[in-house]
């Protein structure tokens, strides 16, 4: 038996029930499989361009939850729509926190505002953010690289060394980063 939708068109019961989202599209269709709705805050929720399966049913979008459970991050140009740029004191922790505790320093420090393109780093810090940590999206890490973002290590030419990097290292620190000195 059809039933009618919000739009008057009829709907099938054997229909997609995601597909009867709101206008926005801000409806995690992951949600709607698993628990016949939305959970995820909508302005939260992600549209891929490709759609994945979700026990059986095709979706297009996602939410936090369901990003991080099916360990995929949003698409590279997402960002929750009307979110306010992130503090630079918020980024610098994360990059810095990433730096002394994800990265393997003795490879060096990747520098400059193309450093999101450093196969390594890039890897490392797609771990970090969304659907890892759904305070910051691959995209506005890399507006905020590209834009200047970072502390005095990760400036192109830069010499400077955190901290953590001159305490631990054996010997002179500047030959283990390969800068030619020492």
């Amino acid at each position: 038996m059809a039933r009618q939708g919000r739009s008057g068109k009829e709907i099938g019961e054997n229909e997609d029930r995601s597909r009867s989202r709101s206008p926005s599209g801000h409806v995690c269709d992951a949600c709607v499989v698993e628990r016949g709705r939305s959970l995820g805050p909508p302005c939260h929720v992600a549209r891929y361009a490709a759609p994945f399966d979700f026990r059986g049913r095709s979706c297009q979008t996602a939410c936090p939850l369901h990003r991080e459970l099916l360990e995929m991050p949003p698409p590279d140009d997402w960002r929750p729509p009307g979110r306010p740029a992130r503090p630079s004191d918020f980024m610098m922790d994360l990059e810095n926190g990433v730096l002394e505790h994800a990265w393997d320093w003795r490879k060096g420090i990747p520098r400059g505002p193309r450093r999101h393109e450093h196969p390594e780093w890039a890897a490392v810090m797609r771990r970090k953010v969304d659907p890892y940590h759904s305070d910051v999206t691959w995209a506005e890490y890399v507006d905020w690289v590209v834009n200047g973002g970072g502390d005095d290590w990760f400036e192109e030419g830069s010499t400077c060394i955190p901290g953590f990097m001159a305490l631990s290292a054996q010997g002179d620190i500047t030959d283990d980063l390969g800068d030619g000195e020492g």
